[in-house]
C-alpha cells in the first residue's frame, strides 16, 4: 500500500502481488481519494487495502471489477462525510426559518420547522456515530494483533450493522457442523497490519475473513452464516430494499417512477380534505394551487418524479412571463397551451396585445410549485430537490406594480360623488369608500359586517371582528385573511358625524348584514370589488393595480402611523407586528388605545364637507 498527495488530494496505490500478476497485471491499482486530511487519508487507504487483498483471492475476480469496487467503496465513504455536511446546512436553514416564522407570529409553521430540525439532528448524529465507528475499524486494522483483539467487539458490531444493510447481497449456505446451533470455530486472527503488509509475498488465502467491501461484509450467524455475493454499492442495496418496502406499503408511497401528475394530485386532494371548512379565502388559495399545478404540467409535461431538474423551474417561469392575463376571457386563446398563448399574443399588433402576467404573479406560481413539489417528494429517494433553485424573473413579464394610496385630489373627488343623489340611492355602494378610508378595513371585512358587530367598549363604539357571524340564528366562524385580522377596529368620530354608524346600526335586512345587497351574489366580496372598480373608472381615479379600492387601506395606514405610531396602526389594520417585542402585550386594542385613535385629527387635505352637509340636511 502506498499513499501520496498531489494538487487534487491524496491518491491511494495498491501493488499487485506476484502470485496474482498473471490475473491482474503488474500495473498497480490507483484510487483518487480526493482532498482529505493526512489522518483521514491513511484510515481510508487501510480500509481499501484490506478490501483489495481479500477480493484478489476470489477466483472469479477481474481487474476491472476490483478497480470499480474500490472506487465505489471510496465514493460511499465520501458520501457519508458529505451527507453530514448537508445535514448541517439543512439544520441551519431550518433553525433560521423557524426563527423567522416565530417573529411574524406563524407559530404552526415554526413548530413544523422545529419538527424538521429534530429529524435533521437525528440523522446527522446517526451519520456522525456511523463515521466514528468506521474510523474505529480503520484504526484497528492499522494496529497489532493485541490491539486488534481489543477492538474486535466494535469491529464485529459494525460489520453486523453493515451486513444488515447489505443482506440482499448475500446468500446462505449450509455448514458441515455436528451441531448447527453451536457457533463456528474460527482460527486465531493474526494482525491485519501484517496481513496487509505481507500479502504480496504470500499466495495462500488469509486465515480469517476480511470484509469484501465495507458495505458487503460477512456477518456471523449461528445457523446459516452468509458468504459474500458479488459486490454491490450500498445505494443499490438500499434502493432494492426500498422497492420491497414500497410493494407492501400504502399505494400513496411514491417512488421516483411515479408521475408528478399523480403525486401532486394526491397532495392537493389531501390538502382540500384537511382544509374543508367553507373558508372562501382558503378555497381561493387552493384553486390557485390547482391552477399552478395544471400550468406546470402544461409547460414542462407530466413525467416521473426523477425526471425533473431544478432548471425546469426556470423554464416554467420563462414561459409564464409571456402568458397573457385573464387568458380565459379572450376567445383567441381558447384551447391553446400556455406557451402557444404567449406566442399568439406576441404575434398580435402592439395595440391589441393583452398585458402579460406580472413578475409578482410569476413568482407566486414558482413558490406554489415548490410547495407542491416538497410535499409530493417527501420521503422519495433519488429525486432532485428543485426547491433550492433561484429562479430569475423573466424580463418579458410585466414589471411588478407597487400599490399606493390615493392622492387627496382623488379622495375629494370620490367623497364628493358619494352624496350624489343617484349614488345615495344605493347606500350599499355609497358608504364603502368612507368606511374603508377611516377604518383601514379590507373590502371583504366591510362587506361581511353585521349590525351586531358594532359594540361598546367602555363608552366607545367599535367594530368587533372577534365575534362570529350570525347566519340563520346560528353562530358561524368569521372568515378573515390572517390570524391578526381577528381584532377590534376603532371608529373615528367622523363616521358618526357623516351618518354611517346610525345607518349601520339600523340595518335589519338580509341576514343582519350592513350591506345585504352584495349577499345576493355568489361571491359578495367580488361583486363589491367590481362595483368599486367601475365607480373609480367612471370618476377617472382608477389606475390598474396601483390605485384601486385597496389603496384606501394604504391611506388609512399612513394616517394612523403619523398620529399613533406603527404599533397601533398595525393593530387597527390587522397587520402582524414587525418584531418579537412588538408582539408582546394584548392582541386587540385596549380602551386607552381606542381613545387615542378616535382622538386623532382628520386627514390633512381631505374634504369631508359634502358628507357633513348631506348629513345635516337629513
Amino acid at each position: 500500500m502506498y499513499l501520496w498527495k498531489r494538487g487534487n488530494g491524496f491518491t491511494y496505490q495498491q501493488r499487485i502481488p506476484a502470485s496474482v500478476e498473471s490475473k491482474f497485471g503488474k500495473t498497480p491499482i490507483r484510487v483518487n481519494l480526493g482532498p482529505l486530511s493526512a489522518a483521514d487519508a491513511r484510515k481510508r487507504a487501510i480500509i481499501l487495502s484490506a478490501t483489495a487483498i481479500q477480493m484478489m483471492d476470489k477466483p472469479d475476480m477481474t481487474r476491472e471489477t476490483l478497480v470499480h469496487s474500490l472506487r465505489a467503496l471510496n465514493e460511499e465513504l465520501k458520501a457519508i462525510k458529505s451527507a453530514r455536511f448537508a445535514k448541517g446546512v439543512a439544520a441551519y436553514g431550518a433553525q433560521y426559518q423557524g426563527k423567522e416564522y416565530r417573529e411574524i407570529g406563524e407559530d404552526e409553521l415554526a413548530a413544523e420547522e422545529d419538527k424538521k430540525l429534530s429529524h435533521i439532528y437525528r440523522d446527522r448524529n446517526a451519520l456522525l456515530k456511523f463515521q466514528e465507528r468506521l474510523e474505529t475499524i480503520a484504526d484497528a486494522l492499522g494496529k497489532d494483533a493485541i490491539a486488534w483483539e481489543a477492538e474486535r467487539g466494535t469491529y464485529q458490531s459494525v460489520v453486523a450493522l453493515l451486513g444488515s444493510l447489505d443482506h440482499q447481497n448475500t446468500i446462505p449456505v449450509e455448514l458441515n457442523q455436528p451441531n448447527p446451533l453451536s457457533p463456528p470455530v474460527r482460527p486465531p486472527m493474526p494482525s491485519p497490519t501484517m496481513l496487509v503488509a505481507n500479502a504480496a509475498s504470500r499466495s495462500v488465502r488469509p486465515p480469517f475473513p476480511v470484509p469484501t467491501t465495507l458495505f458487503s461484509a460477512v456477518v456471523s450467524s449461528r445457523v446459516k452464516p452468509p458468504i459474500p455475493f458479488p459486490v454491490v454499492p450500498v445505494a443499490e442495496a438500499v434502493k432494492s430494499a426500498s422497492a420491497e418496502d414500497v410493494k407492501a406499503s400504502d399505494p400513496r408511497a411514491f417512488t421516483g417512477q411515479t408521475n408528478f401528475g399523480v403525486a401532486g394530485r394526491v397532495i392537493l386532494d389531501a390538502r382540500r380534505a384537511a382544509l374543508a371548512s367553507g373558508d372562501k379565502e382558503r378555497d381561493r388559495y387552493e384553486e390557485r394551487l390547482e391552477a399552478t399545478f395544471a400550468a406546470f404540467l402544461d409547460v414542462i409535461g407530466d413525467h416521473p418524479l426523477n425526471y425533473y431538474l431544478p432548471i425546469h423551474l426556470q423554464d416554467f417561469a420563462t414561459v409564464l412571463g409571456k402568458v397573457p392575463t385573464n387568458r380565459t376571457k379572450h376567445p383567441i386563446f381558447k384551447d391553446l397551451s400556455l406557451e402557444a398563448m404567449g406566442a399568439k399574443n406576441d404575434a398580435l399588433p402592439e395595440g391589441e396585445r393583452v398585458r402579460r402576467l406580472s413578475q409578482t404573479t410569476v413568482k407566486e406560481h414558482v413558490t406554489q410549485i415548490k410547495l407542491i413539489w416538497e410535499k409530493a417528494t417527501a420521503g422519495v429517494a433519488h429525486v432532485r430537490d428543485i426547491r433550492s433553485f433561484n429562479v430569475t424573473m423573466p424580463a418579458a413579464a410585466t414589471v411588478a406594480i407597487e400599490r399606493e394610496g390615493l392622492p387627496a385630489a382623488s379622495l375629494n373627488k370620490w367623497l364628493a360623488d358619494v352624496v350624489n343623489p343617484l349614488v345615495m340611492r344605493k347606500p350599499h355602494k355609497a358608504w364603502l369608500p368612507l368606511v374603508g378610508y377611516l377604518t383601514g378595513m379590507r373590502l371583504t371585512e366591510i362587506v361581511y359586517l353585521q349590525s351586531s358587530d358594532i359594540v361598546m367598549i367602555e363608552g366607545n363604539e367599535v367594530i368587533d371582528l372577534r365575534l362570529p357571524l350570525i347566519v340563520d340564528g346560528k353562530p358561524v366562524d368569521r372568515q378573515l385573511k390572517t390570524k391578526t385580522s381577528v381584532r377590534v377596529v376603532a371608529m373615528h368620530p367622523l363616521l358618526r358625524e357623516c351618518g354611517f354608524i346610525d345607518f349601520a346600526k339600523n340595518q335589519r335586512g338580509l341576514g343582519g348584514f350592513v350591506f345585504p345587497h352584495y349577499h345576493t351574489a355568489q361571491d359578495p366580496a367580488d361583486a363589491a370589488q367590481k362595483q368599486m372598480g367601475k365607480w373609480m373608472l367612471a370618476l377617472g381615479i382608477h389606475e390598474t393595480q396601483r390605485q384601486v379600492f385597496h389603496s384606501l387601506r394604504h391611506n388609512a395606514k399612513a394616517w394612523f402611523r403619523i398620529h399613533v405610531g406603527d404599533g397601533l396602526a398595525d393593530k387597527q389594520c390587522g397587520h402582524a407586528a414587525s418584531s418579537v417585542g412588538a408582539r408582546y402585550g394584548f392582541k386587540a386594542l385596549e380602551p386607552e388605545e381606542i381613545e387615542k385613535i378616535m382622538a386623532i385629527p382628520a386627514p390633512r387635505g381631505v374634504d369631508f364637507t359634502p358628507l357633513l352637509s348631506w348629513r345635516q340636511a337629513q
